[in-house]
């Protein structure tokens, strides 16, 4: 038994390294292996890491970029707008931003919602699919106009530089 186990290693073995390059296989066949799923997922895992408001009522309402920056605790609210503001400054426009409010345990909780299909939660580490919260009755909204308006972008008049002037 030994001998023909021994002959058949020996003329398999040759074949297994007779290949030219390794198998290729479409990196991004794979969930998580896009560069927008690995955008997000970066994005959810670095505003996680905000400290959580105690009681969980940190902002009365969805809170602007100067509001976040100035808070030492935060809430889902605050943590939906640090994903948002995260994602627009990686180039993700807020057309395809939302956010989906639900109850939870008693009470009122907010995930940010990309693209009707990505759910970014503070209580989960992971990129989760909006057909997952269906079963809370999520109810979706659109971004407030004048939390995502991006500023104008400052010209060198404004800047109280000279224009043309070379250096």
């Amino acid at each position: 038994m030994n001998k023909l186990l021994a002959v058949c290693i020996a003329a398999f073995l040759p074949a297994c390294v007779s290949f030219e390059q390794p198998a290729a296989f479409a990196p991004d066949a794979y969930p998580g292996a896009t560069s927008f799923d690995k955008t997000l997922n970066q994005v959810n895992i670095e505003a996680n890491q905000a400290r959580p408001c105690p009681l969980n009522t940190c902002q009365s309402g969805l809170p602007s970029r100067e509001e976040l920056a100035r808070a030492d605790f935060i809430d889902c609210k605050g943590y939906v707008m640090r994903k948002v503001y995260a994602l627009q400054d990686r180039g993700v426009g807020e057309e395809r931003l939302k956010v989906a409010t639900f109850e939870l345990m008693d009470k009122t909780h907010a995930v940010l919602v990309v693209d009707n299909r990505y759910v970014l939660d503070n209580l989960d580490g992971s990129i989760r699919d909006y057909a997952e919260y269906a079963r809370f009755s999520p109810a979706l909204h659109e971004l407030p106009a004048r939390l995502v308006a991006r500023p104008a972008p400052q010209t060198a008049a404004d800047a109280g530089g000279k224009v043309g002037t070379k250096m």
